[in-house]
């Protein structure tokens, strides 16, 4: 983050800005930055911001016209830098994301998540909840219908 970009700016802002990048340190440190991008950004989200209410339309929207993306595909991070409207998306369907694992398993459950990251893909990491990413993908659209 440049800190240069950050003069003039409301102390809101800079609150929201700080607590968000402080949170992707955090998860990277944890999970020695084997974290997917989905879980990173979805945790960054949940503990610096409530979401615009144009980013809740989108995935909404999106839900309802079958064309969330697959959690395979939010795992890197080429969705999560293309056109603004993709991008849009991609954030709200992290932040729904983690709100579902939270529900799910807590925040100690999320917490071991992280942790689990750090020397096994995904799948494997998810397994200790009796998930993996297909299954975490279908029961997130269950939760997000009812």
């Amino acid at each position: 983050m440049r800190a240069q970009s950050l003069y003039g700016s409301e102390p809101q802002r800079l609150h929201l800005l700080v607590s968000h990048e402080y949170v992707h340190q955090a998860v990277s440190e944890i999970s020695f930055g084997n974290c997917p991008r989905w879980l990173e950004e979805g945790l960054a989200l949940s503990f610096s911001q409530e979401l615009p209410e144009s980013y809740t339309e989108s995935l909404a929207t999106a839900v309802q016209e079958a064309r969330t993306f697959p959690l395979e595909a939010l795992g890197g991070d080429e969705l999560f830098d293309i056109a603004p409207e993709t991008t849009c998306l991609v954030y709200s369907q992290s932040h729904s994301l983690v709100d579902y694992l939270v529900q799910k398993i807590g925040w100690e459950g999320m917490a071991h998540l992280v942790r689990l990251c750090r020397n096994n893909e995904t799948d494997r990491a998810l397994q200790e909840f009796s998930l993996n990413c297909y299954l975490l993908e279908r029961e997130w659209l269950r939760w997000l219908h009812n």
